[in-house]
């Protein structure tokens, strides 16, 4: 009885800050929406990146799929993002060669 109360109070305090409106009346004035999905080969540095990570879960920091996700996102996306989050972690031994290097500068500098 005591929670409901507290509870009651709660939302009244609370009922002019939180606005849950529904938004069809929106839904005339916007203009319709478009979702595109475009699908891109990765380069040769990416499949590198990509297959070194599956190959070398342990020292990838990869131990659960989550992570596996977001690790390789990181190569699908900007493989630039691993190279300097191993340069600072000196992690990229087993993959940056001087001509990785070439390849991952000239690809942040794009």
């Amino acid at each position: 009885r005591m929670m409901k109360q507290r509870n009651f109070v709660l939302h009244k305090q609370l009922n002019h800050m939180v606005q849950r409106k529904d938004f069809t009346p929106l839904v005339k004035s916007l203009p319709p929406k478009f979702e595109f999905t475009i699908m891109i080969r990765m380069n040769d540095l990416q499949k590198r990146l990509y297959k070194f990570a599956l190959e070398k879960r342990d020292e990838c920091g990869i131990n659960s799929l989550f992570t596996a996700y977001h690790t390789l996102m990181k190569v699908w996306n900007h493989p630039a993002v691993l190279y300097i989050k191993g340069k600072e972690k000196k992690v990229v031994d087993g993959i940056s060669e001087d001509d990785d290097d070439d390849d991952i500068e000239e690809a942040t500098s794009a």
